[in-house]
């Protein structure tokens, strides 16, 4: 009785928009009307703990569905039955995965609550977990099912820029531009020179450490690599989802090896902790690299992406005026590859989107892009050297300078890497939500938080360039933050995670 007398209550219930809408046009299904009404009891749980996860975009109205950029670019191709059916499953993992981490980090008392009102809409035995993996086939049916919430969720699935068009008008972006843009060919003439110096003959500030992958799993040949694409490919959408030993295999055939100057603490690899007072922080007894799976378009067709994230305690500023020195510093290597898992293009961000490099692989070209223009001051694709050949059991070593942690060079072991100090770095692939590791960490004084904030920056890595360099539209320039964040250009507009990135700039 109570269970009815609470969704005949929810039914009458106003609002114009979102779930209250959609209320409204199922009155004769209530249990479509209790799960959104317990999406909407999570996402309050959620946002008065401040632990909303943005990794995904949500997508307005369809509660139980996120969005990223490469997925929002299948709305616009036509979506037959069993590919929309496809599609959709992928969106309800992304908000499967977001809500996980949310819920993972609510405190125990703010869960025990939420708890308690899921199972006062949907009856005893149903808990926040519950909605998350039961709902969305109840909501799914009932959306799949109409043309106009088809068409609706088609135009929905947008995320949006990580440009801010007023802050670009407020601070005369036209000419604040020019000295941005004259800065960033100081910095490109002045730090992609040691590219071409080889590493045998380089001088280093300190004493380089040579990281090289622990490998639990064997490296995979070139044929095993392009068996596992072909067996982890579904049919209906053409996207490689290789997982479990698969997906370790093919991580430790192309995790790279970094030579990183080292000065100080500063330049050791490590895991990022919480610290007290919630203050952000890297244990560099375990070097890890975080490893998660892409996907993107080139040549008319989805390719792989292999992403391996290291982070390191700081970058230290080189002066009381150095606007770029802060708390945590890293290095994000994308692999790209073609379906037959030969690689296609690398290319690296620091953690903050800043200093994107491309190294295409042997034949890969880089295409003429309107930024090129003598007078077009937008950055281009960057590309300081090709990629060098890896041939089986190979490695790249990617070699890092101190302090600031550029990427300084490409090359192959052993050419000038061998024979210098040695660690082993491990290699995280979580389980379920990407870099769960991260996003959901343990506090101090008990509890979970995300390394990430509900803005999607890491708390306490601000950096003071941001008081500078806000006209070009990116909130808190400088700073870490989450996946599905970054911007790579300050003049001009580009995402780290732009599904045409690759396949705009560069051909075979």
């Amino acid at each position: 009785m109570l269970r009815t007398l609470v969704l005949l209550a929810l039914l009458d219930l106003g609002g114009c928009s979102g779930p209250r809408a959609l209320e409204r046009e199922v009155t004769g299904q209530p249990l479509v009307t209790a799960c959104l009404e317990s999406y909407r009891l999570i996402d309050d749980a959620v946002a008065n703990a401040g632990v909303r996860d943005v990794e995904a975009h949500r997508v307005p109205g369809f509660p139980y569905l996120r969005v990223n950029r490469f997925l929002a670019s299948f709305s616009e191709q036509d979506l037959s039955p069993a590919r929309l059916e496809a599609w959709v499953d992928r969106l309800v993992r992304l908000d499967r995965e977001g809500r996980t981490v949310e819920l993972k980090n609510l405190p125990d008392g703010s869960r025990a609550r939420l708890d308690d009102a899921i199972a006062a809409v949907l009856g005893a035995g149903w808990r926040a977990p519950d909605v998350v993996e039961r709902c969305p086939p109840i909501l799914r049916q009932h959306d799949l099912g109409r043309t106009d919430r088809q068409e609706a969720l088609l135009a929905r699935v947008e995320v949006p820029e990580d440009y801010s068009l007023i802050e670009r008008a407020l601070g005369l972006y036209p000419l604040t531009a020019i000295p941005v843009a004259m800065a960033w060919q100081r910095w490109e003439a002045k730090h992609l020179l040691p590219f071409r110096t080889p590493t045998a003959e380089l001088d280093f500030e300190g004493a380089p450490v040579l990281y090289l992958p622990e490998i639990e799993s064997a490296a995979a040949s070139a044929e095993e690599v392009t068996a596992i694409l072909e067996r982890s490919r579904d049919t209906a959408l053409g996207i490689s989802e290789p997982e479990g030993e698969d997906l370790k295999s093919l991580a430790a055939s192309f995790a790279p090896a970094y030579l990183v100057d080292t000065v100080s603490p500063a330049d050791r690899i490590g895991h990022p902790v919480w610290l007290e007072e919630r203050i952000p922080g890297v244990d560099t007894t375990h070097p890890v690299a975080f490893v998660r799976t892409e996907q993107a378009w080139f040549d008319g067709g989805p390719v792989l992406q292999l992403v391996y994230t290291i982070w390191f305690p700081a970058r230290p500023p080189d002066s009381p005026l150095d606007i770029l020195g802060g708390r945590l510093d890293g290095l994000i290597w994308r692999v790209s590859l073609a379906p037959d898992g030969t690689p296609l293009i690398y290319d690296s961000i620091h953690p903050c989107g800043c200093y994107h490099l491309f190294f295409p692989a042997p034949g890969v070209a880089r295409k003429r892009l309107p930024q090129d223009r003598p007078e077009d001051i937008r950055e281009t694709a960057t590309v300081p050297q090709p990629a060098p050949p890896v041939g089986s059991g190979a490695r790249l070593v990617l070699r890092l300078a101190a302090g600031s942690h550029y990427l300084s060079g490409l090359t192959l072991l052993p050419e000038g890497a061998r024979g210098r100090r040695e660690m082993s770095y491990g290699l995280v692939i979580d389980e379920g939500p990407p870099e769960l590791a991260l996003r959901s960490m343990p506090l101090p004084g008990g509890g979970r938080r995300s390394l990430y904030a509900q803005d999607a920056i890491v708390p306490g890595t601000e950096r003071a360039e941001r008081y500078i360099l806000w006209p070009m539209g990116i909130a808190s320039a400088g700073a870490m933050r989450q996946w599905g964040n970054h911007a790579t250009a300050f003049v001009g507009r580009r995402h780290f995670d732009d599904p045409f990135l690759l396949d705009r700039a560069f051909g075979r």
